[in-house]
């Protein structure tokens, strides 16, 4: 059985508990939906999931096609404003298509709430944590580590913090595999972090 496919990235620098990242460009497929973290994402993945099971039209117009499935899911928050606890979040929920596709040869969603989108890649701080993911409290601990240690390792986040989760429901929570990835900036222009010259 073929290993499920994951984002292609290089270690820039490892640290105590997290990891300094460059990923590669990819293509995904996300959807908006709202409500309390789990209930969304659910949600979300069942959107997904139709998708790449075959709600879509190949290239040529005809018929459609299935896509695998690839790890990890991810979410990342999209409040209203003056939104004080997630019950009324929205979020956007996200696959990576596999690497052999391009946005060419990409089957098309049906559904419009669907849509496909190609993520430069870019330098990502990424901390891992287990346990199952209910709400925001699940990781709002571990998102404060790790802006605490880009702060301290002269590193600007650049974007909004996204869940990683890489294992199926059935998965026992101390054995799960989650990550928190923050997108990030070197402060310092000339920091071999970010020219691409770190050992």
């Amino acid at each position: 059985m073929a290993a499920t496919e994951e984002p292609t990235f290089t270690v820039v620098q490892s640290y105590d508990q997290w990891e300094l990242r460059q990923y590669a460009p990819t293509l995904e497929a996300q959807v908006e939906v709202r409500g309390v973290f789990r209930s969304a994402v659910s949600q979300g993945f069942r959107l997904l999931a139709d998708f790449i099971f075959g709600n879509n039209v190949s290239p040529t117009g005809h018929g459609s096609q299935k896509i695998a499935m690839t790890a990890p899911v991810s979410a990342a928050p999209r409040l209203q404003a003056g939104t004080t606890s997630d019950g009324g979040a929205r979020w956007i929920v996200t696959f990576t298509m596999p690497s052999a596709f391009t946005v060419a040869s990409l089957p098309k969603p049906v559904n419009s709430r669907v849509t496909i989108h190609q993520n430069g890649g870019g330098l990502y701080a990424a901390i891992r944590f287990k346990g199952k993911i209910k709400s925001h409290d699940s990781w709002e601990g571990v998102e404060h580590r790790l802006r605490q240690a880009i702060k301290a390792q002269r590193l600007s986040a650049t974007g909004t913090i996204r869940t990683a989760q890489y294992d199926g429901p059935w998965v026992p929570g101390p054995f799960r595999r989650n990550e928190l990835l923050l997108p990030v900036r070197c402060l310092a222009a000339d920091d071999p972090r970010c020219s691409g010259t770190a050992p």
